[in-house]
């Protein structure tokens, strides 16, 4: 990329740890793999959804899918349960790298945005109960595409180009999850890879630009080709 990249990121396990559900799914389920699973069925169904023109938002989407791995382990999940889950995804603490490489990179005059499969309220609650809230210009949620369609539908993507005026390959996503990562690169958009725990890259498909253990690895790549006061680079 000739010029300096605006910066979308994915929200839940880029910048939030998903670990913290781990404790409610083995002490629901008895094993510590649930859920990954529980993670992986929920973006299973949401692109299922979303190539036969299906649309379930994807807060309800992840309770169903919770109830339908409960069923296939013979329980029954109740209401109380159900609540502490959905409290639980509402308030997912953020990776210890992800503030201060937020907040470096826009000291280093980087624009940055979300894009996520989450609600704009759901994301925003989530963004300000951990203070990263004030490190993006702007919050995007998959909700707001026409139609609707969870990442990575094409139109997802396409949403943000045209809310801000630019081109794909004037934006870079940032995500943990092979799959944006795809769409993102379908779309013409350029894309980093942060690696985390459960994430690994899948030598098919378009790959990402960077691939980076975490945000402080992918923010002094970023910083070294693009500074502050030359708006030139390469990725």
């Amino acid at each position: 990329m000739a010029t300096r990249p605006v910066l979308v990121f994915d929200v839940n396990e880029t910048l939030l740890d998903l670990e913290h559900l781990s404790p409610f799914f083995r002490s629901t389920f008895g094993r510590d793999a649930a859920m990954r699973e529980w993670f992986a069925q929920t973006i299973l169904y949401s692109q299922s959804l979303a190539l036969t023109g299906q649309f379930t938002p994807f807060g309800e989407l992840g309770v169903a899918v919770l109830d339908m791995q409960a069923t296939l382990a013979n329980l029954t999940l109740n209401d109380e349960q159900r609540q502490q889950f959905t409290t639980l995804m509402r308030t997912l603490p953020p990776h210890a790298d992800a503030l201060a490489a937020l907040q470096r990179l826009q000291q280093h005059g980087f624009r940055l945005f979300t894009l996520t499969n989450n609600s704009t309220d759901a994301q925003t609650a989530q963004l300000e109960k951990t203070g990263l809230r004030a490190c993006f210009e702007r919050l995007f949620s998959i909700e707001d595409a026409v139609p609707p369609a969870c990442k990575p539908a094409e139109q997802t993507y396409r949403q943000v180009e045209q809310a801000l005026t630019l081109q794909g390959a004037e934006l870079c996503l940032v995500a943990c999850h092979t799959w944006d990562i795809i769409g993102a690169r379908a779309a013409g958009w350029h894309a980093a890879m942060i690696l985390r725990q459960g994430n690994a890259t899948l030598a098919a498909g378009p790959q990402p630009h960077y691939v980076c253990e975490d945000l402080h690895a992918l923010s002094d790549k970023l910083i070294a080709a693009y500074p502050l006061n030359d708006f030139s680079g390469r990725l």
